[in-house]
């Protein structure tokens, strides 16, 4: 076969036409698997979670339930249900994408239905809208970090921020709409019932046909051998004794968590979260108390998601085509300036919008900049471990920060000296980013000719 050329070392100060020419690189199953990716992403909860609005009042309206009481059914699973990546972090490092992927999809596609089915008890309701999104989360994110990590290593922190991150921001925004005739044609249960069927009839079939990743695991974690002649990830003619196993490079789990690197990550992007995930959910009564009314609240938040687009793309692009961290303390200092601006907004429309946009930059930042410093400062080893806990607690940050901005409110004259405290957090997140030391682990860690589908009259040997 002959030889294949190299990926470009474009983050070393080449040209922008280097950087996008070296993706035509990638096999064939790396860009099936990307499809995989964003179509997953589409139908994963991060995404669908745009219409539970639209589910709240019929459901409380129906049995009888105050709408605060259903509003919590649906907001602990989101909180709690992450909790649940590291363990398929753990399984995806141990048995491989699929074997994870597959069974979870299912499971979602299956929950997702019950959710109609279970009748007026907020146990059941609760516990089905749980598994829900803990299938699912386990077998979209939990899955589509370490295949976007392996597949795309050198154009890693832009496929985070595309595939994983706009992806479910763009189907957010669809779905909203959607959403809302669903309900209303459909109602809430029927509604549930064709999530299910979409689910089942579009996502399990992607994650069947189109997932794969460079090389097929053997039982030992954190290793990988060659993959076969199909190019699809499967084992080929070299398995059992004879493949030669390929261990990632990479710390161990637990290693990786006793590094004062995980710790500042980690900081990081749950102040990041944090803070703007309070502004956020608390936008109509934190903007109305500043003189805005509740539809330019409604339009500031629809700039903040087009700017969370964005800046996850630019971020992307900045992080892949730099050596150092540093690349992304203009992205997180967007914080501190977005609250500096909204504590001196009043009424002044301009002002509203361009504190929103700079938070908005920075909305996804757990799922994009988190991921790409994980696989950076501890390897691929264990990077789905590692990566889903430290997106769960970005999770649980989002979850509880906006209850903890209302509480701080309610405790005091208005939202002024809760947005003073977020203001000096994002300052010290800044600081905290400045200090990150540089990689540990080079982005080329991939071998294009190991990933590329090999002829059949070719043995792996000579490959």
């Amino acid at each position: 076969m002959p030889a294949i050329e190299p990926v470009p070392a474009h983050s070393n100060g080449s040209s922008w036409r280097t950087y996008v020419s070296s993706l035509r690189v990638y096999p064939p199953a790396a860009w099936r698997a990307a499809i995989a990716c964003a179509i997953v992403m589409a139908l994963s909860p991060a995404a669908l979670i745009a219409i539970t609005p639209f589910f709240v009042g019929p459901v409380s309206q129906q049995y009888g339930w105050a709408q605060s009481e259903t509003l919590t059914l649906y907001s602990l699973p989101m909180i709690v249900a992450p909790l649940a990546l590291p363990l398929a972090g753990r399984w995806v490092d141990l048995w491989g994408v699929r074997v994870v992927a597959i069974p979870c999809f299912v499971l979602y596609a299956v929950t997702t239905a019950l959710v109609a089915e279970m009748g007026a008890s907020e146990i059941r309701l609760g516990l089905a809208i749980g598994l829900s999104n803990m299938f699912g989360f386990m077998g979209s994110v939990g899955v589509y970090y370490k295949v976007v990590s392996e597949w795309f290593p050198h154009h890693r922190a832009v496929g985070f921020s595309v595939l994983i991150g706009a992806t479910g921001s763009l189907a957010g925004a669809v779905y909203s709409p959607l959403g809302q005739f669903a309900v209303h044609t459909l109602g809430w249960r029927g509604t549930y019932l064709a999530l299910g069927l979409v689910i089942l009839l579009i996502g399990v079939p992607t994650q069947i046909f189109l997932l794969s990743e460079p090389g097929s695991r053997t039982d030992q974690p954190g290793a990988r051998i060659a993959t076969s002649d199909t190019g699809t990830g499967e084992p080929g003619a070299h398995t059992g004794a004879d493949a030669p196993s390929v261990p990632l490079p990479g710390m161990s789990f637990l290693a990786s968590l006793w590094t004062r690197r995980w710790v500042s990550v980690v900081f990081v992007i749950v102040g990041t979260s944090g803070i703007v995930a309070a502004v956020r959910q608390n936008a109509v009564a934190l903007l109305g108390e500043r003189g805005y009314s509740a539809g330019l609240a409604s339009l500031s938040l629809s700039a903040l998601m087009i700017a969370s687009v964005i800046g996850q793309f630019v971020s992307g692009v900045a992080l892949d085509r730099t050596r150092t961290p540093r690349a992304g303390v203009l992205f997180f200092a967007c914080v501190p300036v977005g609250i500096a601006i909204l504590l001196t907004a009043h009424g002044n429309r301009w002002q509203l919008m361009l504190a929103m946009c700079l938070l908005g930059v920075v909305v996804g930042a757990e799922a994009t900049v988190g991921a790409y410093l994980v696989s950076r400062y501890f390897g691929l080893r264990a990077f789905a471990q590692v990566q889903g806990l430290t997106m769960g607690i970005g999770s649980l940050s989002i979850g509880i920060a906006p209850i903890v901005l209302q509480w701080a409110r309610e405790h005091s004259s208005n939202y002024s000296g809760a947005l003073v405290g977020a203001l000096v957090i994002g300052i010290a997140v800044v600081a905290v980013a400045l200090s990150l030391p540089r990689y540990a682990y080079p982005a080329a860690e991939f071998d294009p000719e190991a990933a590329r589908p090999h002829r059949k009259t070719e043995s792996l040997d000579n490959a």
